[in-house]
């Protein structure tokens, strides 16, 4: 079903969105400002799914969990690699996003299902809940793998916090997840001073530091120290030191890559 918001389309919009999703998994122009050049919509994703398949250490039968699944760029993939019993899951802020990906991939493949949820978002949705209340709408122990790319770099450190106790609980006992993030440290810190770094994270807000002051959830870093904290009062353990990105040393977006798993 339509999403209300897409009902209320200009007509132009609402068949090209009609029309695309009816022929493949690429999103009209109407939602490309989510993914950017539509000639990275699929191999962008590609590329975070061969990471994910190796290092969550995936088979077709696990149950996945996809955090921020946005226009479900790495759900195409996992939609012809999952095979009964394993299933995937996806919610996102996002209400045109989820409604692509139920038309485009939810109806051509029973076990991809996707979920709007209500929070508030600086950038996307200005009348939701805070995300540092949200329980994850999914029973304890269900999935084998857990993950979010760009999703705590939009998130403060209460947000943080509950998302990673929520991940905790839904995990099945030693199930993995791998977040990306910007993460803080002497190291980062050192490139920011010389003026390497694509971010200064220069304003402290909520616990975290934001790039920008409006919208802040633009672009957030927390402090590396502080994220394993959490990891550990949550009940996760890191399962090797994190995967830095070149955002600090280069004017490249490249996002800190954390793997965790949930403690036996």
């Amino acid at each position: 079903m339509i999403e209300p918001e897409i009902d209320a389309w200009p007509a132009d919009d609402k068949a090209e969105f009609d029309r695309a999703a009816t022929e493949g998994v690429i999103p009209p122009k109407r939602l490309w400002r989510m993914v950017g050049a539509t000639s990275n919509y699929y191999m962008d994703g590609r590329g975070l799914f061969d990471y994910l398949i190796t290092h969550g250490e995936l088979s077709p039968h696990s149950a996945v969990l996809d955090v921020g699944c946005g226009l479900g760029k790495t759900a195409i993939h996992f939609a012809t690699f999952l095979q009964s019993p394993g299933f995937y899951e996806g919610f996102d802020v996002e209400k045109p996003s989820i409604a692509w990906c139920i038309r485009a991939i939810g109806s051509r493949f029973p076990l991809m299902r996707f979920k709007h949820i209500d929070l508030y978002s600086g950038m996307y949705n200005r009348s939701g809940a805070d995300a540092s209340n949200l329980v994850f709408p999914y029973e304890s122990a269900t999935f084998d793998f857990v993950f979010l790319a760009s999703v705590f770099t939009h998130m403060f450190d209460a947000q943080v916090q509950n998302y990673l106790r929520e991940i905790s609980r839904v995990l099945k006992p030693g199930g993995r997840c791998i977040a990306t993030y910007y993460l803080l440290n002497d190291q980062k810190r050192a490139g920011i001073a010389a003026k390497q770094a694509a971010f200064t994270f220069s304003h402290p807000y909520k616990g975290s530091y934001a790039e920008h002051l409006d919208p802040p959830e633009a672009a957030v870093a927390h402090e590396q120290s502080r994220v394993h904290e959490l990891i550990i009062a949550a009940g996760l353990e890191l399962m090797q030191l994190p995967h830095y990105g070149a955002w600090a040393t280069s004017n490249v977006h490249s996002q800190d890559i954390v793997l965790t798993h949930k403690v036996s």
